[in-house]
């Protein structure tokens, strides 16, 4: 059986590990919170910079 796709993005997704501070982990929840989605969610939004309502000075830590 294939990997089911994902209904808003018309793709399959692949499960990944990632290590981040417990301060980064904080504010992700915290920015997932806000938005109303999941910390898995929240980084594809930021993968994609899809509707990311983020302040300048985070956004500068981002990296536009």
């Amino acid at each position: 059986m294939g990997k089911k796709k994902h209904g808003r993005y018309e793709e399959p997704k692949e499960r990944v590990n990632i290590s981040l501070t417990l301060t980064a982990i904080a504010r992700l929840d915290l920015k997932a919170s806000q938005a109303g989605v999941s910390r898995s969610e929240l980084i594809e939004m930021m993968a994609r910079q899809e509707n990311l309502h983020i302040s300048d000075p985070e956004r500068q830590l981002l990296g536009k």
